[in-house]
């Protein structure tokens, strides 16, 4: 069993003596960079220090502060770096998704805009059939007119008539005398 140990022990640092020099002799894969098909951001890349990594009270404090170290510097670089490359990320994400909303925007107002334009034709066309309709019964107001003013005359030549006739109506005497006379005109002839 002792052996057994001390066995297991020897392998596994002879394995990972084998490893590490390959490992260390390896290089990361390349990731494809999408940067460059991308349109640009707005978004910048700051070089400089976070305002977070110094914070400065007094005069004194500001003597003994020494700037960063240059592996310092990188991480902070590399770090700015990263953040405005996911800024961009996420812009651009953003970016796409408004420009979807204003295609379908777009797409409603064109529809809106089409509906507005068959709204029109039709309220054109309802506009000169009531222009028309307008017109026809102004005709026949005319029209009605002339026929009132037609019987109004007719009535009055009736009146006209009825008061001539009225005025020739005679009595029941002179009716008896004129058939009285007729019947002397008629002795006398015969």
């Amino acid at each position: 069993m002792k052996n057994w140990k001390s066995s297991m022990l020897i392998l596994a640092m002879l394995a990972g003596l084998l490893i590490v020099p390959a490992a260390r002799g390896q290089s990361p894969l390349a990731k494809p960079r999408s940067a460059p098909v991308s349109p640009k951001s707005d978004t910048r890349v700051v070089d400089t220090v976070p305002s977070s990594e110094f914070q400065v009270t007094s005069k004194e404090k500001r003597a003994q502060i020494t700037p960063p170290s240059p592996a310092r510097n990188s991480e902070l670089e590399t770090r700015n770096f990263l953040g405005a490359c996911g800024a961009a990320v996420d812009e651009l994400k953003a970016s796409r998704a408004l420009i979807d909303a204003l295609d379908s925007d777009n797409a409603a107002l064109k529809k809106r805009l089409d509906t507005e334009k068959q709204a029109t034709a039709v309220l054109t066309e309802l506009n000169e059939t009531r222009k028309a309709e307008t017109e026809a019964l102004r005709v026949a107001v005319a029209a009605k007119n002339e026929t009132i003013t037609a019987k109004d005359a007719v009535i009055t030549a009736q009146d006209k008539l009825i008061a001539a006739l009225k005025q020739k109506k005679s009595s029941p005497w002179r009716r008896i005398g004129d058939v009285l006379i007729g019947a002397a005109v008629f002795a006398i002839v015969k």
